[in-house]
């Protein structure tokens, strides 16, 4: 698997050139990455992940994984951690991703469940996601 580092937030504004980076079909796994650590909280599959991470980014509530994903970027990067994209080129893109389920299964935000963004309460939902990053992250290291 390739591995492509979160974009700086210059490289937001230019998201197509980070994207880039990340074209093509495939499965691919989301990581938090401070030191050494460098923790998978994510996996998924698309036909374009470029456009998959582009969703994540601009995490509509309408959405549940992109809201679920995109957020919770934003909390680990406010605890310090670097977000890092492992992609692997694959045609079987379904059975691919569900090994990569099973391998990194414990604290995967796959495991979350969904909701529906007509009923939802976006205070409650995101108050599940720091939540999750609290159970399953460190704080931030104090310098």
């Amino acid at each position: 698997m390739e591995t492509t580092a979160s974009p700086t937030e210059s490289d937001w504004v230019n998201l197509s050139k980070y994207l880039s980076k990340c074209s093509g079909s495939g499965v691919y796994v989301i990581y938090a990455a401070r030191g050494d650590d460098k923790i998978p909280f994510y996996v998924g599959q698309s036909e374009n992940i470029a456009a998959r991470l582009g969703d994540y980014a601009r995490a509509s509530f309408a959405v549940d994984t992109d809201f679920k994903v995109g957020r919770t970027v934003q909390l680990l990067e406010e605890r310090g951690y670097e977000i890092l994209v492992e992609i692997e080129r694959t045609s079987d893109r379904w059975p691919r991703e569900k090994e990569l389920i099973e391998r990194h299964r414990g604290r995967l935000l796959n495991d979350e469940p969904g909701y529906n963004y007509n009923t939802a309460n976006a205070d409650e939902i995101m108050s599940r996601l720091e939540e999750y990053v609290r159970e399953n992250f460190s704080a931030p290291q104090s310098g």
